[in-house]
């Protein structure tokens, strides 16, 4: 590695040089950061909600929309998009009003990215070489996907970590550039952030004028005044006298962060390889300013603050709301949870979360705000127009929201929903009367009943279906990297129309007694449990609607 010449792919980090090219926009006249992004476009968005979604929302992520994975990392060539496919072709879900609520959104980046394509009337990966990697030096920095072949072969190799060994992987393509193609190096990297700290120019280049670096380090959104927030399009970082100004950035292999400190003249920018990496990104940033910046722990400052609120209101089940409400990828709603529960000395909360996985004690040290025991993190619980306290965020990541779910999506209704699912599916593929096991010896037997036959096999067709789709399923490996919709659903489709059949033939059961009471009682028990699934699954996206 060598940090002159070697590349590696910040990810969202890229969504910084989106942000500086909608300013240099903004600074000729050619957009205004509240005018409504429909403006620019050349295709309409939904028109879910009545209020607009303007430019500052885009940078913000506050435009509404839902979040989806599926598609924008491939690593075949022929399966890339051009940018205006992506954005126009298959449209997001609006899911709520814009300006309301942060939910990171790279549908939201990638729109801004083409709002400067249709702009300047040029590619957008040309816009930005023009416009800011030349000027600014950064000749060993592209947005072409793979990159040409000068810089292609001082690519960083990317690993994912397999049975106990790295294992080198292709180069990833994502499709809506302005999101997260950038490929650069370390070095290349510090230019842009020296151009921010030199009020927007570099070595005589300039690419922003003094007066808009300025209003970009003013707070554009923010959920709580006391905590950090967005910058237009920077994240606010670091706490008390150290401010600064900063994005990460993750791929499915690379991991990174960056930020610079205006009144330090400082910046930095850490960038890693394999998926392994991520969790390094992490405890660096914070062990940085930790080390360098110290600050008051989480003890020192609820000594000093004293306060002793009511911890219960604290408690319970967080959901994060960047996920996508329309394919299986919805699922990361069930699983991406933050629990806080009270400590055993009931002085504080106990918090895991996505910068600290395993877990620390988190002390109050103002309304609503606590503080790791021994560190420096934060997070910021959000109340509703209620008062009753609805949402939390981490301090260093004020664009990852989570809030309480919905009885549905609570752990508890889909472990009890999977358990009985899948153990009355088992029960069903060996045990009488649905069972498939049984099949041979019923086909030599004679044939009973029209009402016993259609309640036999639609049994037995509804399990050959979800058989079918587990085996679909897992034969498509990481579908993040697959183009993958409708057809793939098309099992399940099926299967929940069987398992209408199925329902209605629990009662034909009892009525004609077609059955003893055993096989009876486990053939409703089937035919409920096996609705209820496919509900939950239909719920979780599932369906591909």
């Amino acid at each position: 590695m060598d940090p002159e010449t070697t590349l590696f792919r910040p990810g969202s980090i890229s969504k910084l040089f989106t942000w500086t090219a909608l300013m240099q926009l903004e600074e000729q006249g050619k957009l205004g950061l509240d005018d409504p992004v429909e403006k620019y476009l050349d295709f309409a968005l939904p028109d879910t909600f009545d209020q607009p979604i303007r430019i500052i929302d885009l940078m913000n992520h506050t435009p509404g929309f839902e979040d989806r994975m599926i598609g924008l990392f491939v690593q075949d060539e022929e399966l890339k998009q051009t940018l205006k496919d992506t954005v126009s072709r298959d449209i997001p879900m609006r899911v709520r009003p814009p300006g309301e609520e942060v939910s990171y959104s790279n549908y939201g980046t990638m729109l801004a990215g083409y709002i400067v394509q249709r702009i300047s009337g040029i590619p957008y990966e040309e816009y930005v070489k023009k416009n800011i990697l030349d000027p600014l030096g950064m000749s060993r920095s592209t947005f072409q996907q793979p990159p040409p072949a000068d810089l292609a072969e001082d690519m960083a190799t990317a690993y994912s970590y397999k049975d106990g060994m790295y294992v080198p992987e292709k180069f990833e393509i994502v499709n809506g550039a302005p999101a997260g193609a950038l490929s650069a190096t370390a070095s290349d990297m510090l230019h842009f952030y020296r151009a921010y700290l030199n009020g927007g120019q570099l070595n005589g280049a300039r690419i922003l004028k003094a007066e808009t670096v300025r209003r970009m380090r003013e707070p554009s959104f923010r959920h709580d005044p006391r905590a950090n927030g967005i910058a237009h399009g920077f994240f606010e970082i670091g706490t008390g006298d150290v401010k600064g100004f900063g994005h990460g950035g993750d791929t499915i292999f690379f991991h990174s962060i960056s930020g610079y400190l205006p009144d330090e003249d400082l910046a930095y920018f850490v960038s890693t390889n394999s998926t392994s990496g991520m969790q390094l990104t992490q405890n660096l940033g914070d062990q940085f300013f930790s080390e360098f910046y110290p600050e008051p722990s989480g003890s020192e400052l609820a000594a000093e603050t004293g306060i002793d609120p009511d911890l219960q209101q604290y408690t319970g089940t967080f959901a994060m709301n960047r996920r996508s409400e329309s394919d299986p990828t919805q699922i990361m709603g069930a699983v991406t949870l933050v629990r806080p529960r009270i400590t055993a000395d009931g002085k504080g909360l106990w918090i895991a979360s996505m910068l600290d996985p395993e877990g620390s004690v988190y002390l109050p040290v103002a309304r609503d705000i606590f503080q790791e025991k021994d560190g420096r993190m934060r997070i910021v619980f959000l109340r509703d127009n209620r008062g009753r306290v609805e949402s939390l965020f981490a301090n260093d990541l004020p664009a990852f929201l989570f809030s309480r779910p919905p009885l549905i999506e609570k752990p508890v209704v889909s472990i009890t929903v999977l358990i009985l699912g899948l153990l009355f599916l088992l029960t069903g593929l060996i045990a009488p009367p649905t069972g498939l096991l049984t099949l041979i010896p019923r086909l030599r037997s004679k044939a009973g009943s029209p009402s016993r036959e259609v309640a036999l096999w639609s049994g037995r067709a509804f399990l050959l279906l979800i058989l079918t789709e587990v085996i679909l399923v897992a034969s498509l490996g990481n579908f993040i990297f697959l183009p993958i919709g409708p057809a793939h659903a098309i099992p399940l489709y099926v299967s929940a129309m069987a398992v209408v059949v199925v329902l209605v033939s629990a009662v034909f059961v009892w009525r004609k007694k077609l059955f003893r009471l055993l096989g009876r009682l486990h053939y409703t028990a089937f035919a409920l449990t096996q609705a209820l699934l496919i509900v939950w699954l239909g719920y979780w996206g599932f369906f591909f609607v």
